[in-house]
């Protein structure tokens, strides 16, 4: 069986997905104060969507990732900084009026 980058890559970002799923719902990142999600799930997935991008095989799907990428970005700085504002809707076209990310 050969390895494929873009197989590999993308079940890469499911897994990491459900781990922060995980420990969002189990209370070991906010009940036990762990560290994992924005120390390294979220990098994990920073780094992940960046390859995925080179490996994407649609205009649609790279923009996609490029995008997923800056979202998880983002989430990592607002955990590291402890900035709790959640946006409604995290695209970057986002303009409800309900929350500062109008």
């Amino acid at each position: 069986m050969d390895f494929n980058d873009y197989d590999y890559t993308r079940e890469s970002i499911l897994k990491q997905l459900s781990l922060i799923e995980l420990h969002s719902k189990d209370g070991s990142a906010t009940e036990a104060g762990c560290g994992c999600i924005e120390g390294k799930h979220l990098l994990m997935l920073a780094g992940l969507t960046e390859e995925m991008v080179g490996f994407a095989k649609s205009e649609e799907e790279r923009k996609f990732y490029s995008w997923a990428g800056s979202v998880v970005r983002a989430m990592r700085r607002q955990i590291e900084f402890a900035d709790w504002c959640i946006p409604c809707n995290p695209a970057p076209e986002h303009k409800c009026g309900v929350c500062s990310h109008a």
